[in-house]
């Protein structure tokens, strides 16, 4: 359930940014009226992905009791409308910046709701009360957001990637601030910020290779091969892994056999050399 609930929350943060399009990578960012729309798109994942009925007051019908969904980006700050006290609500927040989610039930009665509502005359459950709160996932690990998680630790990085004056020159930077890591589609298309985003991806190999880095692609088998002699993360679909490479020595690192000789992956102290050409490269 843990996952689902997860799979659910990314997908619907990921298309409400619509990152190819926007080129916007933190919810926390956007216009108001955006971050109001992730809240339906996550009920609707929602109802989709646990195949629930279609409720009436309320969002969903769940075993004969009608369940109202509600999404938040702030901890605890579930907006109760009137109608829905004494019913159940499925409760849902994300920190996409921490990269935490957090599920719960409760039985929503006036008793747990704080006196004072807003001017729509919605209440938030009482500090006091929030035991009420019957967990499913309580900070579980929300799908990751690549862009974000590199911010954490390196802001100057995503920086440095979006100084980028075209898709192509963002995509080239993107890679080498991932080499070894899986590179997802979500992550290539908002950097990108264009339709053929994975066309990117094929020309930064170009480059890339006169710095001694190829970047290994998961539709391509005889890549997801050197990926996993080399004990990488394989990838799959439409994900990739930059590596930067060099001739083995006979040290006993993982080697690949790449263009009829044996490479590694590069350490420091190795020497530095253009990238083998990959043949089946041209694809993905």
């Amino acid at each position: 359930m843990r996952e689902r609930f997860g799979a659910v929350i990314r997908q619907a943060i990921d298309e409400v940014l619509d990152g190819r399009r926007t080129g916007q990578y933190d919810i926390r960012t956007v216009d108001r009226s955006v971050k109001t729309f992730l809240g339906t798109k996550v009920e609707i994942i929602t109802r989709f992905e646990f195949d629930l009925g279609y409720g009436k007051p309320m969002d969903y019908t769940v075993a004969g009791h009608p369940v109202d969904a509600k999404f938040t980006l702030n901890r605890f700050a579930w907006q109760i409308p009137q109608e829905a006290v004494g019913h159940i609500c499925l409760l849902m927040n994300a920190d996409d910046r921490a990269g935490t989610f957090s599920v719960g039930l409760v039985r929503v009665t006036s008793e747990i709701l704080r006196a004072k509502g807003n001017q729509d005359k919605k209440r938030v459950i009482a500090a006091g009360q929030r035991s009420a709160i019957r967990w499913l996932v309580q900070d579980g690990p929300l799908p990751e957001n690549q862009l974000l998680a590199l911010a954490r630790t390196n802001a100057g990085a995503v920086e440095e990637i979006f100084q980028g004056t075209s898709g192509q020159d963002r995509i080239n930077t993107l890679m080498t601030h991932f080499l070894g890591r899986i590179v997802l589609g979500t992550t290539v298309d908002t950097v990108a910020n264009q339709r053929d985003s994975s066309k990117r991806v094929r020309d930064a190999r170009i480059e890339l290779a006169k710095d001694g880095i190829v970047v290994l692609g998961g539709n391509r088998k005889a890549q997801q091969k050197i990926a996993a002699a080399l004990e990488l993360p394989v990838p799959k679909g439409s994900t990739w892994i930059p590596v930067r490479l060099a001739r083995a020595t006979g040290d006993g690192r993982p080697t690949a056999m790449i263009a009829g000789a044996e490479y590694t992956v590069w350490q420091e102290g190795d020497k530095r050399a253009p990238a083998p050409e990959l043949l089946d490269g041209k694809t993905n």
